[in-house]
This record gives C-alpha cells, sequence and structure tokens, in this order.
C-alpha cells in the first residue's frame, strides 16, 4: 500500500489528451477517493460531464445504482453514432 500511495503522488497523466467522452460519476462523501479528484478530472478532461452523488461514499455504484444506471445510460444515449 505504501508503494500504491508513492506512485499515485507521482502520476502525471496527459488528461488534456483525452479525446473521447468522458464521463465522471463520483459521491461527494467518498472518504477512499477525495471528491476533488473528480473535481480535477472534469477540470482537466476535454468536455468531460461530472455527475456528483451528494453524500454518496465509495460504494456509490452499488448504493445509488438505480441513480448511477440512468446517468450513464443518459450520457451513452446522448453521444453520436
Amino acid at each position: 500500500m505504501d508503494n500504491d500511495t508513492q506512485q499515485y503522488t507521482n502520476l502525471n497523466l496527459p488528461l488534456a489528451d483525452i479525446g473521447v467522452p468522458t464521463l465522471i460519476v463520483h459521491g461527494t462523501s467518498d472518504i477512499n477517493v477525495p471528491f476533488s479528484h473528480a473535481e480535477l478530472l472534469a477540470e482537466e478532461i476535454p468536455g468531460a460531464v461530472l455527475h456528483a452523488i451528494p453524500n454518496a461514499d465509495h460504494m456509490m455504484p452499488f448504493s445509488f445504482d438505480e441513480e448511477v444506471q440512468a446517468v450513464l445510460a443518459g450520457f451513452l444515449n446522448g453521444l453520436d453514432d
């Protein structure tokens, strides 16, 4: 785990080069991955869409599954063919 933490501090991802539609779904109460990480991704990835789920934690894909599925379906249905 210490190695993982060290590697994450050195990440330098070319987020501005991502050219595909990007949806970011993140809970505002996630203590494992801070919400600020999702905000950074949304700021750095061109055209990215951030959907915040208030009070959702890291298990949000399961505890808010209906909302996550609806957001994902809406995003995918909005893509051009």
